[in-house]
């Protein structure tokens, strides 16, 4: 028995080694693009992918199930069931870590981001390194190093961008990343896609991070703070800064109230100064 659980074994623990390998080359590779796009990497991507396959597999399986017995006209509802409770309970377990294992980093020059790639098939190709621990050990080497040298890059010291009909200034002060917003017109329609693709990848490529400190805001209006409540529900902003002369009109109260409303479920501060 002893004889046959062994092989098996073995054969198990080179099957997730190599796939770890691959899931490592695969975002070592990948590093560049999502550094140039200002998008976060996952510090457990290898190791999250080597448990979300088989949930995959599983979510795959009940679809293909679903659909099926949809076109034969069969009763599906237990099926259903099964799949939302699956969902479900992967939901529940991306929440079970209590930080948060997405790293940003800025854009660094061409040559630094194209050396990535280089070194990571460097080290597939290098013979010395035997297939297995060796090689997994010198990509989590690579991976470590490199980050730590992404994080030692000199950011500016403050960049204006626009947001609708005016801009906002981002700076570095003591107390963390800053915005500076006059409270300009902005749709408020158009919220999202400014979060998404403008503001999120200016902080990422341009200061390496994705949390505003403080947001100065100058003036309440009904875009401005739109466009806040996104920031607050996307828990980019840790503290919303109000002057003490910008809440004036009953309106103003209003749109004030909303934004904490909006801040206390999203574990954010509202200050007036």
């Amino acid at each position: 028995m002893a004889q046959r659980v062994r092989p098996l074994f073995s054969r198990l623990w080179h099957g997730a080694i190599t796939f770890l390998i691959t899931q490592f080359c695969v975002m070592l590779i990948s590093w560049p693009l999502m550094l140039w796009w200002g998008l976060p990497v996952a510090t457990l991507n290898p190791l999250g992918n080597f448990i979300f396959n088989p949930f995959l597999g599983v979510f795959l399986v009940l679809s293909v199930l679903i659909f099926l017995a949809q076109l034969l006209m069969l009763p599906f509802s237990p099926l259903a069931w099964s799949l939302d409770r699956f969902v479900s309970i992967w939901l529940e377990m991306t929440t079970w870590l209590p930080w948060d294992w997405f790293l940003t980093f800025k854009r660094p020059p061409l040559l630094v981001a194209l050396a990535i790639p280089v070194a990571t098939l460097f080290i597939m190709h290098y013979r010395p390194f035997k297939p297995g621990l060796q090689k997994l050990g010198a990509l989590t080497l690579l991976f470590m190093v490199t980050g730590t040298v992404l994080s030692l890059q000199s950011v500016p010291d403050r960049k204006r961008i626009k947001c609708g009909c005016g801009m906002i200034e981002i700076c570095k002060k003591a107390e963390g990343l800053c915005v500076h917003d006059s409270g300009g017109m902005r749709r408020a329609v158009a919220a999202e896609s400014w979060l998404d693709f403008v503001l999120m990848p200016e902080l990422v490529t341009s200061f390496g991070t994705g949390v505003i400190d403080r947001y100065y805001l100058d003036r309440l209006t009904p875009s401005a703070v739109a466009y806040l409540k996104l920031l607050c529900e996307k828990n980019v902003v840790r503290n919303l800064v109000i002057p003490h002369h910008a809440v004036k009109s009953p309106i103003d109260k209003r749109l004030l109230h909303e934004l904490r409303v909006q801040a206390i479920k999203s574990g954010a501060l509202v200050s007036i100064i």
